[in-house]
């Protein structure tokens, strides 16, 4: 039984809620872990159509947890510290991101407050994004002493090109939600006393479309942008779409 990811089934929608509201979410190992796992149930279940993803509390998710550089004042110690942990942490996100952009069903991020680093990146990996106004995200992970991993730099590009992905990640500029939107980052900014309610509207709408033409569409999507699935010619039959 996870204890820092509730993953919630109603019919052909599922909800994946990270469950560490007391660190904003952020993704330790125990996180990861149980997220990678819930990741496995959703592409081993049948038949579903939407999957949101959302945080706890007020954070969507804090990205990789940074506990251990409480104390450290010196840079050097900090990223000496820092980088094993980081990279360790990065390599379970980047299989997440994998797998959880090669699932079948659409999905949405439900973004209720800030997502930093790998919780951006999660935010970007899912096909839509409702946001809370007055949310920012941002990736620390150079102003941290560590390099974005190539799999969240490739995920920023194919929504905003080069050149504005170097001001974000290079200069660690945070978005609030009125350039979230702008950039085309958020497919929508809603008040946060809305947001419930448009992400349950937009599961409605998702959950009506025909599995076959949503999924194989979002597969040819993912493949053609440089996304993570491979187009493989029974996508273009449907062979892959869930019931």
């Amino acid at each position: 039984m996870s204890t820092t990811v509730q993953l919630e089934f109603d019919g052909a929608v599922a909800r994946l809620t990270l469950d560490r509201a007391a660190r904003r979410n952020a993704l330790d190992d125990t996180l990861l872990a149980d997220l990678e796992q819930a990741v496995r149930e959703l592409r081993d279940r049948r038949g579903l159509r939407v999957v949101v993803l959302t945080g706890a509390g007020t954070a969507f998710c804090a990205g990789v947890d940074i506990t251990e550089l409480k104390g450290l004042d010196d840079a050097e110690t900090r990223r000496r510290v820092f980088t094993p942990i980081a990279t360790r942490r990065t390599r379970v996100l980047i299989r997440v991101l994998d797998a959880w952009r090669a699932l079948a069903p659409l999905t949405i991020a439900a973004v209720n407050g800030p997502a930093a680093g790998g919780g951006f990146s999660l935010m970007l990996a899912c096909d839509f994004r409702v946001v809370a106004a007055g949310v920012s995200c941002w990736f620390p992970e150079v102003e941290l002493g560590v390099p974005l991993s190539p799999p969240s730099t490739a995920l920023l590009m194919q929504d905003i090109g080069l050149a504005r992905a170097r001001d974000v990640v290079l200069r660690g500029r945070r978005l609030d939600s009125a350039a979230l939107a702008e950039l085309g980052i958020a497919h929508e900014v809603v008040p946060a006393d809305a947001l419930a309610a448009r992400v349950a509207a937009l599961v409605d709408e998702l959950a009506r479309l025909a599995p076959q033409g949503a999924q194989v569409s979002k597969a040819t999507l993912n493949a053609l942008a440089g996304g993570t699935q491979v187009l493989r010619p029974e996508l273009l039959l449907g062979g892959d779409a869930a019931p």
